[in-house]
């Protein structure tokens, strides 16, 4: 084999061939991982069934949290509607944060925080039933 033949075949070698190998560019059209969450609510008060006309309540409120730590997103539902569903989310796993404000955007209650909730790719992923509790 000659010098120059050797060199080629080196050469090919180390580039990869071009089918995939460590040197191949990245999927600039490939989708991230998404879901979504559909969320549902019920307010009580003095333990009792309430509606959000009758506690002023006008929004909930959710905060999702990546377990393992980033900035997350928030997602605002009109409370008379008594669910919603995100807009598409990365998939992981969140701690989910719920509260139930008035028109002014005051806290009138907390909803136990849920944790380490799964959001599954190409799913809409239904979580508890959050439960706010007024006195």
């Amino acid at each position: 084999m000659t010098k120059l033949a050797w060199l080629l075949v080196v050469g090919l070698a180390a580039c990869g061939g071009g089918a995939g190998g460590a040197d191949a560019a990245p999927d600039i059209d490939a989708t991230p991982p998404v879901g979504d969450f559909k969320v549902s609510w019920t307010i009580t008060q003095g333990g009792t069934a309430a509606t959000c006309e009758q506690v002023g309540a006008t929004v909930v409120s959710v905060r999702f949290t990546p377990t393992g730590g980033g900035t997350g997103f928030p997602a605002v539902f009109d409370c008379v509607d008594g669910m919603g569903t995100t807009a598409p989310q990365l998939a992981g796993s969140y701690k989910v944060e719920a509260t139930l404000k008035n028109g002014t955007g005051e806290v009138l209650a907390t909803a136990p925080t849920l944790t380490d909730q799964d959001l599954v790719e190409g799913q809409t992923t239904t979580l508890a039933s959050f439960t706010f509790a007024l006195q």
